[in-house]
């Protein structure tokens, strides 16, 4: 199973970072592999939001079916993706720095690759996550700072 956790201090309050990373039109802003993403249930976002995202990758395209799982305004946000490939787990927590306006960030993304074609493809998930994982957080501190 393919994991990657990444930290960073972002110059920005919990809540801007927290904001960027609840909006999923601007996703594929700091995902690079999403394409587009949005909350496909009325309401606000929680506890049980429904999210589809589309993703680029390798030529391969497809749609991840999401849920929020857990939500804590400005604190956590922990999400769960669905194809036939595999299943993502992202989790976000955010932790204010001394001033209020700086935000400890960390992502963990676990995904849990699923039959024969998803085996196949774990190598390559575990080879590339951590890569993806570092240009999504650093992009999240680059949206969240500007």
């Amino acid at each position: 199973m393919p994991d990657a956790t990444r930290t960073a201090d972002i110059a920005a309050p919990p809540s801007a970072v927290f904001a960027l990373v609840t909006d999923a039109a601007r996703m594929p802003e700091w995902l690079p592999l999403c394409t587009r993403a949005q909350v496909v249930t009325d309401g606000p976002l929680a506890v049980g939001s429904r999210i589809r995202a589309h993703y680029s990758q390798g030529g391969h395209d497809g749609d991840l079916d999401g849920v929020v799982t857990e939500l804590v305004t400005d604190r956590r946000l922990v999400e769960t993706f669905h194809d036939d490939l595999f299943d993502l787990h992202a989790t976000f927590d955010l932790v204010p720095g001394p001033d209020d306006a700086t935000t400890h960030l960390t992502q963990t993304l676990d995904v849990h690759t699923k039959g024969l074609r998803g085996r196949l493809l774990s190598p390559l998930i575990a080879r590339e996550l951590p890569a993806q994982a570092d240009r999504a957080i650093a992009a999240i501190g680059r949206l969240a700072t500007g």
